[in-house]
C-alpha cells in the first residue's frame, strides 16, 4: 500500500535504532499510525524536523504493523506551552488509548484538528477537551443522548437526572449525585459558558471514559494543572 499526501497530526516521535525515528501520526483516513522515518536524525534529513503538534501532509508506505514514512510537508506547526500543552498530551492520549492503528475517522480527525489549533488560541482549554471527549465517544460507539433521556423523553432544564452505565440519563427526585437538566440542555449544544455546566460536563464525561481507558491513569491528567 502507497499513500501520498495525506493529511495528519503528529503525536509523538520517539528514536529507532542508530539513526531512525518511528513517527506516531493521526492521519485523516489512515486512522492512527505508526511510521518509520528511516535516517531521521541524520543532519540532512529534509524531515529531522517533525514534532508533536505538527500538522504535515504525509506519505507512507507498507503493508500492517509499521510502515515506512517516505514524505512529509509541513501545513502548520502549532506551538503550546503550559496547561495548552497538556490538553494537546491529553487529547492524543485519548486517542492513542481509544483507537486501533488503520482505523481512520475522519470525522474525528476534523474535530482534533480544530480542537489544537483552538487550544493554540484560546485562554481556557477545558471547553475544548469537553467537545473533543464527547466526539470521541460517538466516533468509538458510546455516545450520550443529551436531549433525551433514557425513556425517550425530553430533558427538562427543571428536572435531575442521573447518569445510568455511562450512556444515558434517568430522570431522579433528588439533585445528590445527579445534574440538572439545564447543564445537560447546554452541553448539548456545546454551550460551557457555565461554571455548573463545566463542572457537570468534566465529571460526565470522565465517567464515560473511563470503562474504555481501563484502570491505568492517563499521565496527560497529572500535568493538567487546573481542573480540566
Amino acid at each position: 500500500m502507497r499513500v501520498s499526501g495525506e493529511p495528519a497530526l503528529i503525536m509523538q516521535v520517539k528514536p529507532f535504532r542508530e539513526t531512525s525515528s518511528i513517527v506516531h501520526c493521526f492521519a485523516r483516513d489512515g486512522g492512527r499510525l505508526a511510521l518509520v522515518h528511516r535516517g531521521a536524525r541524520r543532519r540532512r534529513s529534509p524531515m529531522s524536523g517533525l514534532q508533536p503538534f505538527h500538522e504535515v501532509q504525509v506519505s507512507y508506505s507498507g503493508r500492517g504493523g509499521m510502515m515506512t514514512l517516505y514524505g512529509a510537508e509541513l501545513l502548520h506547526a502549532h506551538r503550546l506551552s503550559g496547561d495548552h500543552l497538556a490538553a494537546g498530551f491529553y487529547v492524543f492520549e485519548l486517542l492513542a488509548r481509544l483507537l486501533r492503528e488503520h482505523d481512520g475517522h475522519p470525522r474525528l480527525y476534523a474535530i482534533t484538528r480544530m480542537v489544537i489549533d483552538g487550544l493554540h488560541q484560546c485562554q481556557a482549554p477545558a471547553p475544548l477537551l469537553r467537545v473533543f471527549e464527547r466526539r470521541l465517544l460517538e466516533e468509538i460507539g458510546f455516545g450520550i443522548h443529551f436531549r433525551h433521556d433514557a425513556a425517550g423523553q425530553q430533558i427538562s432544564a427543571e428536572r435531575w437526572y442521573a447518569l445510568r452505565d455511562g450512556e444515558a440519563f434517568e430522570q431522579v427526585s433528588s439533585p445528590d449525585g445527579s445534574y440538572s437538566g439545564t447543564a445537560l440542555l447546554a452541553i448539548h449544544d456545546d454551550d460551557y459558558s457555565g461554571r455548573s455546566t463545566r463542572v457537570a460536563a468534566r465529571e460526565i464525561f470522565r465517567v464515560a471514559l473511563a470503562p474504555h481507558l481501563g484502570p491505568k491513569p492517563l499521565t496527560s491528567r497529572a500535568l493538567l494543572k487546573a481542573p480540566h
